[in-house]
Protein backbone atom coordinates (compact mmCIF):
# COMPACT_ATOMS: atom_id res chain seq x y z
CA UNK A 1 0.00 0.00 0.00
CA UNK A 2 3.02 2.39 0.03
CA UNK A 3 2.37 3.84 -3.07
CA UNK A 4 -1.41 3.69 -2.50
CA UNK A 5 -0.59 6.38 0.45
CA UNK A 6 1.96 8.34 -1.01
CA UNK A 7 0.06 9.13 -3.92
CA UNK A 8 -3.27 10.10 -1.28
CA UNK A 9 -1.06 12.02 0.91
CA UNK A 10 0.07 13.90 -2.05
CA UNK A 11 -3.77 14.97 -2.67
CA UNK A 12 -3.68 16.81 0.72
CA UNK A 13 -0.11 18.74 0.18
CA UNK A 14 1.15 16.09 2.34
CA UNK A 15 4.13 14.60 0.43
CA UNK A 16 6.74 14.45 2.45
CA UNK A 17 4.98 13.80 5.47
CA UNK A 18 5.81 10.52 7.37
CA UNK A 19 3.03 7.59 7.93
CA UNK A 20 3.06 4.66 10.18
CA UNK A 21 0.36 1.44 9.83
CA UNK A 22 -1.75 1.67 13.14
CA UNK A 23 -2.26 -1.90 14.32
CA UNK A 24 -5.79 -3.13 15.36
CA UNK A 25 -9.68 -2.81 14.36
CA UNK A 26 -11.72 -4.91 12.41
CA UNK A 27 -12.71 -3.23 9.09
CA UNK A 28 -10.71 0.24 7.72
CA UNK A 29 -6.98 0.30 8.09
CA UNK A 30 -5.53 3.51 9.63
CA UNK A 31 -2.27 5.27 8.95
CA UNK A 32 -0.68 8.16 11.51
CA UNK A 33 0.72 11.01 9.95
CA UNK A 34 3.46 13.33 11.17
CA UNK A 35 3.80 16.22 9.22
CA UNK A 36 6.51 18.26 11.04
CA UNK A 37 4.64 18.77 14.61
CA UNK A 38 1.27 18.21 13.15
CA UNK A 39 -0.29 14.73 13.64
CA UNK A 40 -3.18 13.54 11.74
CA UNK A 41 -4.45 9.53 10.67
CA UNK A 42 -5.34 8.75 7.46
CA UNK A 43 -8.04 6.08 6.94
CA UNK A 44 -8.94 3.53 4.29
CA UNK A 45 -12.90 2.97 3.56
CA UNK A 46 -13.20 -0.45 1.86
CA UNK A 47 -15.92 -0.07 -0.48
CA UNK A 48 -17.67 -2.82 0.57
CA UNK A 49 -18.20 -1.08 3.71
CA UNK A 50 -19.37 2.23 2.90
CA UNK A 51 -19.75 4.35 -0.44
CA UNK A 52 -18.55 7.60 -1.18
CA UNK A 53 -22.07 9.30 -0.33
CA UNK A 54 -21.64 7.55 2.80
CA UNK A 55 -17.86 8.58 3.54
CA UNK A 56 -18.40 12.16 2.47
CA UNK A 57 -21.38 12.73 5.16
CA UNK A 58 -18.82 11.26 7.58
CA UNK A 59 -16.68 13.81 6.74
CA UNK A 60 -19.17 16.66 7.08
CA UNK A 61 -20.52 15.62 10.18
CA UNK A 62 -16.90 15.68 11.76
CA UNK A 63 -16.41 19.20 9.90
CA UNK A 64 -19.70 20.40 12.18
CA UNK A 65 -18.55 19.00 15.17
CA UNK A 66 -14.93 20.32 15.22
CA UNK A 67 -16.19 23.83 14.14
CA UNK A 68 -19.26 24.14 16.09
CA UNK A 69 -19.16 21.92 19.44
CA UNK A 70 -16.97 21.21 22.67
CA UNK A 71 -16.44 17.90 21.97
CA UNK A 72 -12.85 16.49 20.92
CA UNK A 73 -13.08 14.52 17.95
CA UNK A 74 -11.22 14.42 14.88
CA UNK A 75 -11.49 17.37 12.33
CA UNK A 76 -11.24 16.39 8.54
CA UNK A 77 -8.56 17.83 6.17
CA UNK A 78 -9.94 19.48 3.05
CA UNK A 79 -8.12 17.97 -0.39
CA UNK A 80 -5.47 21.06 -2.14
CA UNK A 81 -8.08 22.36 -3.79
CA UNK A 82 -10.50 23.02 -1.07
CA UNK A 83 -12.61 20.15 -1.25
CA UNK A 84 -13.98 17.92 1.14
CA UNK A 85 -14.45 14.42 -0.01
CA UNK A 86 -12.26 11.57 -0.01
CA UNK A 87 -9.58 10.32 -2.34
CA UNK A 88 -10.45 7.46 -4.52
CA UNK A 89 -8.17 4.43 -5.30
CA UNK A 90 -9.15 3.12 -8.45
CA UNK A 91 -9.60 -0.60 -9.30
CA UNK A 92 -8.50 -2.64 -12.14
CA UNK A 93 -12.00 -2.27 -13.47
CA UNK A 94 -12.32 1.07 -12.91
CA UNK A 95 -14.83 1.90 -9.99
CA UNK A 96 -13.04 2.71 -6.73
CA UNK A 97 -11.68 -0.35 -4.67
CA UNK A 98 -11.82 2.51 -1.89
CA UNK A 99 -12.39 5.49 -0.27
CA UNK A 100 -9.05 7.59 1.41
CA UNK A 101 -9.48 10.06 3.90
CA UNK A 102 -7.17 12.53 6.62
CA UNK A 103 -8.52 13.57 9.84
CA UNK A 104 -6.89 15.37 12.67
CA UNK A 105 -5.60 13.06 15.39
CA UNK A 106 -6.59 13.46 18.59
CA UNK A 107 -4.19 14.24 21.43
CA UNK A 108 -5.11 11.62 24.49
CA UNK A 109 -5.17 8.58 25.65
CA UNK A 110 -6.94 5.28 25.66
CA UNK A 111 -7.93 3.83 29.16
CA UNK A 112 -7.28 -0.16 28.70
CA UNK A 113 -9.28 -0.41 31.37
CA UNK A 114 -13.12 0.15 32.52
CA UNK A 115 -13.21 3.85 33.66
CA UNK A 116 -13.88 5.29 37.06
CA UNK A 117 -17.28 6.53 37.85
CA UNK A 118 -15.56 9.92 37.21
CA UNK A 119 -14.49 8.86 33.93
CA UNK A 120 -17.90 7.50 33.15
CA UNK A 121 -19.19 11.08 33.91
CA UNK A 122 -16.69 12.61 31.68
CA UNK A 123 -17.87 9.72 28.85
CA UNK A 124 -21.88 11.09 29.51
CA UNK A 125 -21.27 14.66 29.09
CA UNK A 126 -19.11 13.57 25.92
CA UNK A 127 -22.34 12.03 24.24
CA UNK A 128 -24.54 14.55 25.55
CA UNK A 129 -22.98 17.45 23.64
CA UNK A 130 -22.83 15.43 20.50
CA UNK A 131 -26.33 14.94 20.99
CA UNK A 132 -26.86 18.66 21.45
CA UNK A 133 -25.22 19.52 18.64
CA UNK A 134 -26.94 16.93 16.55
CA UNK A 135 -30.35 18.06 17.19
CA UNK A 136 -29.52 21.36 17.00
CA UNK A 137 -28.18 20.57 13.45
CA UNK A 138 -30.12 19.71 9.92
CA UNK A 139 -28.09 17.75 7.45
CA UNK A 140 -28.60 18.28 3.73
CA UNK A 141 -30.54 16.19 1.55
CA UNK A 142 -27.73 14.46 0.03
CA UNK A 143 -26.40 13.30 3.52
CA UNK A 144 -26.40 9.18 3.72
CA UNK A 145 -25.62 7.62 7.11
CA UNK A 146 -26.82 3.91 8.17
CA UNK A 147 -30.29 4.40 9.82
CA UNK A 148 -30.12 2.36 13.30
CA UNK A 149 -33.80 0.86 12.98
CA UNK A 150 -35.89 -2.74 13.44
CA UNK A 151 -34.72 -3.43 10.33
CA UNK A 152 -31.11 -3.37 11.50
CA UNK A 153 -31.17 -5.62 14.46
CA UNK A 154 -33.43 -7.98 13.59
CA UNK A 155 -30.76 -8.98 10.65
CA UNK A 156 -28.43 -9.18 13.12
CA UNK A 157 -30.36 -11.49 15.16
CA UNK A 158 -30.47 -13.44 12.17
CA UNK A 159 -26.81 -13.40 11.58
CA UNK A 160 -25.89 -13.82 15.18
CA UNK A 161 -28.33 -17.42 15.25
CA UNK A 162 -27.01 -18.43 11.85
CA UNK A 163 -23.34 -18.21 13.34
CA UNK A 164 -24.11 -19.70 17.00
CA UNK A 165 -27.24 -21.05 17.06
CA UNK A 166 -26.59 -24.22 17.60
CA UNK A 167 -25.55 -23.25 21.00
CA UNK A 168 -28.80 -22.22 21.96
CA UNK A 169 -31.72 -23.91 23.24
CA UNK A 170 -34.87 -24.03 21.77
CA UNK A 171 -35.91 -22.04 25.01
CA UNK A 172 -33.42 -20.00 24.31
CA UNK A 173 -33.90 -19.05 20.72
CA UNK A 174 -37.67 -17.81 21.90
CA UNK A 175 -36.90 -16.06 24.54
CA UNK A 176 -34.60 -14.02 22.72
CA UNK A 177 -36.43 -13.80 19.70
CA UNK A 178 -39.69 -12.37 21.67
CA UNK A 179 -37.52 -9.79 23.47
CA UNK A 180 -35.95 -8.91 20.26
CA UNK A 181 -39.65 -8.03 18.90
CA UNK A 182 -40.92 -5.99 22.04
CA UNK A 183 -37.32 -4.18 22.29
CA UNK A 184 -37.79 -3.01 18.57
CA UNK A 185 -41.33 -2.38 19.23
CA UNK A 186 -39.78 0.09 21.55
CA UNK A 187 -36.95 1.40 18.94
CA UNK A 188 -39.44 2.33 16.29
CA UNK A 189 -41.45 4.11 18.56
CA UNK A 190 -38.76 5.91 19.63
CA UNK A 191 -37.59 6.38 16.04
CA UNK A 192 -41.07 7.99 15.09
CA UNK A 193 -40.62 11.08 17.39
CA UNK A 194 -38.28 13.58 16.01
CA UNK A 195 -37.71 15.27 19.46
CA UNK A 196 -36.20 11.55 20.23
CA UNK A 197 -33.92 10.75 17.39
CA UNK A 198 -30.88 12.09 15.47
CA UNK A 199 -27.21 11.44 14.43
CA UNK A 200 -25.58 9.09 16.84
CA UNK A 201 -22.01 7.71 17.13
CA UNK A 202 -23.42 4.33 17.43
CA UNK A 203 -19.71 2.86 18.71
CA UNK A 204 -18.58 4.39 21.99
CA UNK A 205 -16.24 1.83 23.37
CA UNK A 206 -12.86 1.94 25.56
CA UNK A 207 -11.04 1.84 22.58
CA UNK A 208 -13.03 4.59 20.89
CA UNK A 209 -12.66 6.97 24.00
CA UNK A 210 -9.17 9.18 24.39
CA UNK A 211 -9.26 11.23 27.44
CA UNK A 212 -6.73 14.41 27.58
CA UNK A 213 -6.73 17.90 27.58
CA UNK A 214 -6.67 20.46 30.71
CA UNK A 215 -9.03 19.96 32.24
CA UNK A 216 -9.57 16.47 31.21
CA UNK A 217 -11.88 15.65 29.05
CA UNK A 218 -13.54 12.37 27.21
CA UNK A 219 -12.93 13.02 23.01
CA UNK A 220 -13.84 10.37 20.55
CA UNK A 221 -12.81 8.73 17.31
CA UNK A 222 -14.08 6.24 14.81
CA UNK A 223 -17.12 7.29 13.27
CA UNK A 224 -17.48 4.45 10.37
CA UNK A 225 -20.31 3.64 12.90
CA UNK A 226 -22.27 6.70 13.03
CA UNK A 227 -25.88 7.13 11.72
CA UNK A 228 -29.80 7.95 12.54
CA UNK A 229 -30.76 6.69 15.69
CA UNK A 230 -32.42 7.66 18.78
CA UNK A 231 -30.15 9.13 21.14
CA UNK A 232 -31.20 6.60 23.93
CA UNK A 233 -29.73 3.83 21.75
CA UNK A 234 -26.37 5.53 21.78
CA UNK A 235 -26.37 5.53 25.73
CA UNK A 236 -27.32 2.12 25.51
CA UNK A 237 -24.45 1.11 23.28
CA UNK A 238 -21.83 2.91 25.84
CA UNK A 239 -23.79 1.28 28.63
CA UNK A 240 -23.38 -2.44 26.49
CA UNK A 241 -19.55 -2.07 27.71
CA UNK A 242 -20.20 -1.18 30.87
CA UNK A 243 -21.18 -2.23 34.73
CA UNK A 244 -24.22 -1.24 35.86
CA UNK A 245 -23.08 0.49 38.41
CA UNK A 246 -20.64 2.94 35.93
CA UNK A 247 -24.09 3.24 33.56
CA UNK A 248 -25.31 5.13 36.75
CA UNK A 249 -22.93 8.29 36.65
CA UNK A 250 -22.50 7.74 31.96
CA UNK A 251 -26.67 8.22 32.53
CA UNK A 252 -26.75 11.27 35.23
CA UNK A 253 -24.08 13.21 33.47
CA UNK A 254 -26.14 12.92 29.62
CA UNK A 255 -28.98 13.64 31.53
CA UNK A 256 -27.65 16.63 33.21
CA UNK A 257 -27.19 17.96 29.97
CA UNK A 258 -29.68 16.32 27.50
CA UNK A 259 -32.95 15.39 28.96
CA UNK A 260 -34.57 12.27 27.37
CA UNK A 261 -37.74 11.75 27.24
CA UNK A 262 -39.27 9.22 30.12
CA UNK A 263 -39.91 6.41 27.80
CA UNK A 264 -36.90 6.82 26.19
CA UNK A 265 -35.50 6.36 29.54
CA UNK A 266 -37.34 3.39 29.90
CA UNK A 267 -36.61 1.86 27.04
CA UNK A 268 -32.80 1.94 28.06
CA UNK A 269 -32.51 -2.08 28.93
CA UNK A 270 -34.38 -2.72 26.10
CA UNK A 271 -31.62 -0.95 23.89
CA UNK A 272 -29.50 -2.35 25.57
CA UNK A 273 -29.94 -5.67 24.59
CA UNK A 274 -29.98 -4.16 21.22
CA UNK A 275 -26.64 -3.68 21.52
CA UNK A 276 -25.69 -7.45 23.08
CA UNK A 277 -27.16 -8.32 19.99
CA UNK A 278 -25.71 -6.92 17.39
CA UNK A 279 -22.25 -6.65 19.01
CA UNK A 280 -22.33 -10.26 19.09
CA UNK A 281 -23.80 -10.78 15.82
CA UNK A 282 -20.72 -8.84 14.31
CA UNK A 283 -18.21 -10.52 16.46
CA UNK A 284 -19.26 -13.90 15.36
CA UNK A 285 -18.45 -13.29 11.57
CA UNK A 286 -14.92 -13.47 13.26
CA UNK A 287 -13.85 -17.48 13.66
CA UNK A 288 -11.10 -16.11 16.19
CA UNK A 289 -14.15 -14.38 18.46
CA UNK A 290 -16.39 -17.52 18.13
CA UNK A 291 -15.44 -18.41 21.96
CA UNK A 292 -15.75 -14.76 23.18
CA UNK A 293 -19.46 -14.92 21.19
CA UNK A 294 -20.12 -18.50 22.65
CA UNK A 295 -19.37 -17.35 26.22
CA UNK A 296 -21.47 -14.10 25.92
CA UNK A 297 -24.59 -15.99 24.66
CA UNK A 298 -26.01 -17.15 28.40
CA UNK A 299 -25.44 -13.50 29.61
CA UNK A 300 -27.41 -12.22 26.31
CA UNK A 301 -30.19 -14.84 27.06
CA UNK A 302 -30.52 -13.58 30.45
CA UNK A 303 -31.00 -10.39 29.23
CA UNK A 304 -33.79 -11.50 27.40
CA UNK A 305 -35.27 -13.18 30.24
CA UNK A 306 -35.49 -10.43 32.38
CA UNK A 307 -37.12 -8.14 29.90
CA UNK A 308 -39.75 -10.54 29.64
CA UNK A 309 -40.25 -10.84 33.34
Amino acid sequence: MTDVVRNVLTAFRLDRAEPSELVGGMTNSAWKVQDGALSYVLRRHDRREATASQVRSELLWLEVLGSESNVRTPVPVRLANGSLAPVAEPGPDGDALAFWTLVSWVDGDTLGRLPDAREAGLIGSMIADMHRRARAWRPPPEFDRLTYDAWLFKTSARTLVTHAGEQLTARARLDLHTALGLSTVLLERLRRDPEQTGLIHADIHDGNVVFGGEPRQAGVIDFARFGFGPWALDLAMAMHYLTEDLSVPLFEAHHSRFILSPDAERALPNLRFLAAVENLAILSGFPDEAEFVASELPGLVAQAERLLD
